[in-house]
């Protein structure tokens, strides 16, 4: 069953409890449908940003890289991207600061 399949099963379900022209937003079947519709746009929106984050920093370095199966896996590897691009900014920055007193100029 495909992920839109499992949100259509749930809302059909809400509507056959017979809450269809009133409140669906309080029937635990469409909670949970609204709950796996946002939880599978987080899921599409944290792989997209992690590929594209491989793709423009890190392809080079690690070309064998793939996404982890479960979202906490994919956002623990968005995390080590952002942590890997912060130590190379810092370490740009204290050779900058590094060179500017040894009066080293790369212009």
């Amino acid at each position: 069953m495909t992920n839109d399949e499992l949100i259509e099963l749930l809302t059909e379900l809400a509507q056959k409890d017979g809450v269809v022209g009133t409140d669906m937003s309080i029937h635990p079947a469409a909670i949970a449908a609204d709950e796996l519709r946002m939880f599978y746009e987080a899921d599409k929106y944290a792989r997209k940003l992690a590929r594209q984050m491989h793709n423009n920093f890190y392809k080079d370095g690690s070309p064998e890289w793939d996404l982890l199966e479960d979202l906490d896996g994919v956002i623990s590897q968005i995390d080590n991207m952002v942590t890997g691009l912060k130590r190379v900014e810092e370490e740009r920055g204290l050779w900058a600061r590094i060179k500017a007193r040894l009066g080293i100029n790369n212009d």
